[in-house]
C-alpha cells in the first residue's frame, strides 16, 4: 500500500482547456442557481429562503502536499456559495453549492489550482401536474483516488454526475396510487477513469395514504451499472416496505427489505433496511438520526443514494454543502467493486440569532464484493459552533475527529482537524475575517501534520 500512496504523489500536471467536464458542472450548477434564484411564479409561495456568499483571501500552508517533504505555499482563494429553491406549477428548482477557487504559489506542486467543494441540484418538469413529472440532476464534487491516502492536492479527483428520467403516477383508488420512474446517470471521474460509466435504473411502487401525512410503499427497485472501459455490469435488486411521515416539526421515515447484486450470474442476498428520525426539539434545536444498511457502488454513494450515514433528504443549504463536501471524500471509495455499507449518524443542531452548535457523531462499515483490501470500518466525531460579540465580532469553532480501520491492510488511519476563525463585521452582510486551520494524521499511512492561516474579506446576502 506505501508504493500506492506513493504512486498519487506525482499526479500529473492538469492541462488546462477552455472547457471540459470539470468546469461544466460546477458552471450548471450556477446556472441552474440563476433559475432557482428567480422570482417565483405569481401567486406561488417560495419554498424556502435563498442565500449567497462570497469571499476572497489569502493565505500559507506549511504543508501543501500533506506529506514528510513539508512543503510550503502561499494560496490565493476565491469561495462563493449559494442555494435556493423555486417552488411553481410547472417547474420545481432547488440548488446547494459550496465551491473555491485555489491558486498555489509554489512551483514544486505538480498542480497550478483547484475547483474544489459541491453542488448538487434538481429539476423537477411537471409535464401534467401530479401525474407525469421529468427529472434532472447534477452532482459534483470530489474524493480520494487511493482510499487508504491523505486526503490532499495529490490524492483526490472530482466527479461529476448528470441523472435524468421520468415519474409516472397512476390513481388506483381515492387514497391508492402506482408510481413507475425510471433515471439514467452518467458519472465521469477526473484520474480514475475506469470508474467512468452509467446506472440504469428502475422503480415500480404502490402507495397507499393511510392519513394525510402517513403514507406506506411497497416498492421493487432494479438498477444496472455499466463501466466504459469493462464489458462486466452489476445487477442491482431490492424489494423494500416503506413507512414516512409528517410530523409536526420533522419526518420520520422507516423501510426494510431484501436486496442482492448479481456477478457473473451469481447473487447473494442481504437485507437492506432504513430508519430516519429528524425533529425539532424545543424553538432553536433539532436532533436527526439516520440508521441504514445498504448495497450501493462507488456512483451511488456519491450522488447521495447510499443512505446509510448521511441523512436523505432535499437539497439544503451552504452550510449543508460544505458537510457534502467532506463526507464525499471520506465515504467515497474509488473502486468499480459493488460492496454492503451499514451505519449511521447522531447529529444535534442549536442555533439562535447569535450564534449555533453542532454536533455530529457517525459509525460506517464497508464490505466489498470483490475487493475486499478497501473493507473498512470508521469513525467520526464533529463539533462546531458560532457565535456573535461585542456587537460586531464573530468568532467561529470546528474540531474533527475521523478513524478509519482497514482491517485486511492492518493499517489504521486517525485524521485530526481544528479551526478557528475571528471575524470583524464590517457592515450588516461584509466582514474581514481571520482564520488558522490545523489538520493532522497521527497514526496509520502518511502520517503529517500542517497549519494553515487565511486572511479573507467576504460578503453575504440573503441570510
Amino acid at each position: 500500500m506505501e508504493t500506492m500512496v506513493k504512486k498519487h504523489r506525482h499526479r500529473r500536471k492538469p492541462k488546462l482547456r477552455m472547457f471540459d467536464y470539470r468546469t461544466a458542472l460546477p458552471l450548471a450548477g450556477v446556472c441552474l442557481a440563476l433559475c432557482s434564484f428567480s422570482s417565483p411564479a405569481m401567486g406561488q409561495e417560495e419554498a424556502s429562503a435563498r442565500e449567497a456568499s462570497i469571499e476572497l483571501g489569502l493565505g500559507h500552508t506549511d504543508n501543501v502536499n500533506r506529506n514528510a517533504d513539508e512543503l510550503d505555499s502561499d494560496i490565493g482563494r476565491l469561495s462563493v456559495g449559494f442555494a435556493g429553491r423555486s417552488d411553481r406549477r410547472w417547474l420545481k428548482t432547488a440548488i446547494a453549492g459550496d465551491l473555491e477557487y485555489l491558486k498555489y504559489g509554489a512551483d514544486e506542486l505538480p498542480v497550478d489550482d483547484e475547483v474544489l467543494g459541491s453542488v448538487d441540484g434538481t429539476l423537477v418538469a411537471q409535464l401534467v401536474p401530479d401525474r407525469v413529472r421529468w427529472d434532472f440532476g447534477l452532482s459534483y464534487g470530489q474524493v480520494r483516488i487511493n482510499p487508504a491516502g491523505v486526503v490532499g492536492p495529490l490524492n483526490r479527483q472530482s466527479i461529476t454526475s448528470f441523472s435524468t428520467g421520468p415519474q409516472v403516477t397512476i390513481p388506483l383508488a381515492a387514497r391508492t396510487s402506482l408510481q413507475i420512474s425510471g433515471f439514467i446517470s452518467e458519472q465521469k471521474f477526473e484520474e480514475t477513469t475506469e470508474l467512468d460509466g452509467r446506472i440504469t435504473a428502475a422503480r415500480l411502487g404502490l402507495e397507499r395514504q393511510i392519513t394525510p401525512v402517513t403514507q406506506l410503499t411497497l416498492a421493487v427497485d432494479v438498477s444496472e451499472t455499466e463501466y466504459d472501459l469493462d464489458s462486466q455490469t452489476y445487477d442491482f435488486e431490492t424489494l423494500s416496505l416503506e413507512y414516512r411521515r409528517e410530523l409536526a416539526t420533522g419526518e420520520a421515515l422507516a423501510s426494510i427489505g431484501r436486496g442482492s447484486v448479481e456477478i457473473d450470474g451469481n447473487s447473494e442476498p442481504t437485507t437492506v433496511a432504513q430508519l430516519l428520525w429528524k425533529r425539532a426539539v424545543g424553538a432553536r434545536s433539532t436532533i436527526e438520526i439516520c440508521v441504514g444498511r445498504e448495497i450501493t457502488d462507488a456512483g451511488d454513494a456519491f450522488t447521495g443514494a447510499g443512505v446509510a450515514v448521511g441523512c436523505p433528504g432535499d437539497v439544503a443549504g451552504i452550510s449543508s454543502a460544505s458537510r457534502t463536501t467532506r463526507s464525499r471524500e471520506q465515504e467515497t471509495i474509488s473502486t468499480t467493486s459493488p460492496f454492503v455499507r451499514a451505519g449511521g449518524s447522531l447529529s444535534f443542531l442549536w442555533e439562535n440569532e447569535m450564534g449555533n452548535f453542532r454536533a455530529t457523531f457517525s459509525l460506517l462499515q464497508d464490505r466489498f464484493k470483490e475487493e475486499s483490501t478497501f473493507d473498512n470500518d470508521s469513525t467520526a466525531i464533529e463539533l462546531s459552533g458560532s457565535r456573535e460579540f461585542a456587537r460586531h465580532w464573530r468568532a467561529e469553532l470546528t474540531a474533527r475527529l475521523w478513524v478509519q480501520d482497514f482491517s485486511e491492510l492492518g493499517e489504521k488511519n486517525e485524521d485530526q482537524s481544528v479551526g478557528l476563525s475571528v471575524s470583524r463585521l464590517l457592515s450588516r452582510d461584509m466582514y474581514l475575517s481571520l482564520s488558522y486551520d490545523q489538520n493532522r494524521r497521527v497514526g496509520g499511512i502518511g502520517e503529517y501534520d500542517e497549519n494553515v492561516f487565511f486572511l479573507s474579506v467576504g460578503r453575504e446576502f440573503g441570510r
